[in-house]
């Protein structure tokens, strides 16, 4: 009895110790971050990510912050050029791009911005010139385009206009179906021209008994 005692309380032990061991949170300074940045990257019990995670470049230059849930991006998600400038944001959910998504100029001026729901585009997607001129803009479904597409130049004249479904160009496919119509049509009078000029075989005389 005193021996099964003894097993249960090392026993006991031995897993106050593992657990201590790993379910202890850890927090870590990013590498290359400023002396004066008390920004900590957390990993959980289990080794995921939580919460906002900082990197910089050699230069101690922020490059990006993600917003991270159980290892996985989850929130907003950053990335900056040189002097904490924003080049683009992006919302996640569950590891996927789900959201407003924004990139930017180094001027400050938006770039491209649209949004995204679980990994794919959707909705009105528009592109900008640096001054803020549109350059293009159009529709997404399920990551495709679809609809009308609108090209400009920077004094805003449509340079281009093109109609999409589901990521075919409707134009260019039209184009494709007739190209394919005339091969067709080209094939099958070749084959009735041939069977109209072709000689009757000859016929053999026959062997007298």
């Amino acid at each position: 009895m005193q021996k099964r005692i003894i097993n249960y309380l090392l026993l006991a032990t031995i897993l106050c110790c593992t657990s201590d061991i790993a379910f202890a949170q850890r927090e870590y300074k990013p590498a290359n971050a400023p002396r004066k940045d008390n920004h900590r990257n957390v990993l959980d019990d289990f080794g995921q990510k939580q919460g906002t995670w900082k990197s910089y470049n050699y230069f101690s230059e922020l490059i990006s912050e993600v917003d991270y849930l159980n290892g996985k991006r989850n929130g907003l998600s950053k990335r900056y050029y040189s002097y904490n400038k924003v080049m683009e944001e992006v919302e996640y959910l569950s590891g996927k791009k789900d959201g407003k998504y924004t990139k930017y100029f180094m001027n400050g001026q938006t770039m491209q911005e649209g949004t995204y729901d679980s990994g794919k585009k959707i909705s009105e997607w528009t592109k900008y010139f640096d001054d803020g001129q549109v350059q293009s803009k159009g529709n997404y479904n399920k990551g495709l385009l679809d609809g009308a597409w609108t090209v400009y130049d920077r004094k805003g004249n449509v340079v281009k206009m093109t109609s999409y479904r589901m990521g075919v160009d409707l134009e260019q496919e039209k184009a494709r179906l007739e190209k394919l119509k005339k091969e067709q049509e080209a094939k099958a009078a070749k084959q009735a021209g041939d069977t109209k000029g072709a000689k009757p075989a000859p016929v053999a005389p026959a062997k007298p008994k």
